[in-house]
Formats: C-alpha cells, structure tokens, sequence
C-alpha cells in the first residue's frame, strides 16, 4: 500500500479554481478508516472509506446514516474509475449545494454574462477538512458498530450440527 499524500491544505478559493479535476489534497488514514479530499467536477468534495472487506461496504449512499454537509451523495467500490483508491469502499458528499459557490460561477463566460456574482461559501480543501472533522468521528462510531453486530451475527449463527436432523 503507498503512503498517503499530506500536502498543505489550499485556503484560497482560486487554488481551487487552479487545480485540475480529480486533484487529490488529502488521503490520509484515521481510526481505520481512509479520508480523501479532491476537487470534484463542480465543488470541492470529501470521500471517507472502508476496506471492501469492512461490514459496513458496499451499501448505497441513502442506506447510509451519516450526517455531513448536504448529505452523503455517493458511494463506489473504488478503482473501478476516478480517483477513488482500490481495495475500499468509498462514501462521499461534496460542498456545492444551495448557498455553496460552485467552480461552474467562475468560468469566463458565466462572469461575462453577469452571473455568478453573488455571495456564496467558497469552500476550500481546508474549509473542508476543518468542517468535516465531526463527519469523519461519526463515520468510525459508525464502523466500528457495523463491526460489532457483524461479529455478533456470526457468533449467533448456528453450526452445521445444530441445523442438522
């Protein structure tokens, strides 16, 4: 497995206008579970993961309780396309709802046209990484219950001699 990246965290709106799409500014481990935040096609957009093999992978976004800013708005098995590291089970939310300023306002045609002007959050991969701390804790409270009822589950089953006549 490659060392995660740590760089210093962008805290200015037009670095994020000046990184490619797909640019990663964090992955890093915590509590076994692995955090990402890159630049997404419109905002900024933070991933947490589980090893494939981890009880709560797999699952769609909306089966997921997990508060964060607009509510998850993805899941994928990663590697399969995008930046998303293979061998884990990827979560993501992004920070381009309604008051937040998409990367779309900036572009020169949208400013010649006299849009985008407006006050919206700018979120930075910074911003992100200081908001989204409480969402990462809640993510680890909700992994290490899925592996708890997981363990349980397989204690509980019954032997191949209990089941037989």
């Amino acid at each position: 497995m490659s060392e995660p990246i740590q760089v210093t965290l962008p805290d200015s709106w037009d670095e994020v206008l000046a990184s490619p799409r797909n640019h990663v500014w964090v992955d890093r481990f915590e509590d076994g579970v692995r955090f990402l935040i890159l630049r997404g096609p419109s905002s900024v957009c933070a991933y947490i993961g589980v090893p494939k093999s981890h009880p709560l992978a797999g699952f769609e976004y909306d089966g997921v309780p997990l508060d964060c800013h607009g509510g998850l708005t993805f899941s994928c098995e990663g590697g399969e396309t995008g930046p998303w590291p293979a061998g884990w089970w990827w979560y993501g939310w992004d920070y381009g709802h309604a008051g937040d300023r998409s990367t779309y306002d900036d572009l020169p045609g949208i400013k010649a046209l006299g849009f985008g002007e407006c006050d919206e959050q700018r979120w930075t991969p910074k911003m992100v990484d200081d908001e989204s701390w409480i969402t990462r804790y809640r993510f680890v409270k909700l992994a290490r219950l899925a592996e708890k009822i997981a363990a349980k589950a397989v204690r509980a089953r019954p032997t191949e001699q209990e089941t037989s006549p």
